[in-house]
């Protein structure tokens, strides 16, 4: 996934009217851990590049966060 394709996904959610929304992150699917989100740009000589890291920081997250439809993606490099 690019930065362009994550903007794109965000402002389509913004359109579908979640503008105001609270990102939430969790780990594994059956009980999700709450995680924080955390994006890291740096540059090196292999070119620039986007990290999105999501590190344990909470108790378990609430299901019903993550009900419904939603946009999942896979993010790998």
């Amino acid at each position: 996934m690019t930065v362009n394709e994550l903007i794109e996904l965000l402002q389509d959610l913004k359109v579908d009217g979640y503008g105001d929304c609270e990102i939430k992150g969790a780990l594994q699917p059956n009980y999700p851990l709450e995680a924080m989100i955390t994006l890291n740009a740096s540059e090196d000589e292999d070119g620039k590049r986007v990290t999105i890291t999501a590190e344990a920081c909470g108790g378990y997250a609430n299901r019903s966060d993550f009900e419904g439809d939603y946009v999942s993606e896979v993010i790998s490099g």
